[in-house]
């Protein structure tokens, strides 16, 4: 594993894709996504996530994932005072997109290994604009500090 790379493992990248951890297997099994075992554990590049996302396959089910995330909350999983946030940032380069991306996902693992804490979020980057989505679902402490934080 190289030392100057960021890196996710399968639970870091089904939490921030929404998708199982079974899903991603099944993506890999098709040669849709690489990555390296590690000390027993999948690990992936930020370089080989990036194309991942960009893939056919992989973009409309993350596409799905995204629009179905704002409709449970509308139907019915802002139960329990947890609030839906929409948040937008400008990124200069890639390195900054995996960065960010990166630190805010282990944030929002950290937090759900909480007895008391619960988010869930998607990101979508738009290449074009350079400009991030992240749509994020959690308890008002909790997104407070995500915004308090990184935004």
């Amino acid at each position: 594993m190289e030392n100057d790379k960021m890196w996710v493992s399968i639970i870091e990248l089904a939490t921030m894709t929404r998708l199982s951890t079974k899903t991603i297997r099944n993506y890999q099994k098709m040669g849709l996504l690489h990555g390296e075992k590690i000390d027993g554990a999948w690990m992936f590049s930020g370089e080989e996530i990036g194309r991942f996302f960009q893939g056919r396959y992989v973009k409309d089910a993350l596409e799905i994932k995204r629009n179905g995330q704002v409709l449970d909350y509308l139907n019915g999983a802002r139960e329990n005072n947890r609030g839906c946030l929409m948040m937008y940032r400008e990124f200069a380069t890639p390195l900054e997109v995996e960065q960010f991306v990166m630190g805010f996902t282990k944030e929002v693992n950290d937090r759900n290994h909480r007895e008391d804490g619960k988010v869930d979020f998607t990101f979508w980057m738009d290449e074009k604009s350079k400009i991030g989505r992240f749509i994020i679902i959690g308890y008002g402490k909790d997104l407070k500090a995500l915004m308090n934080h990184f935004f």
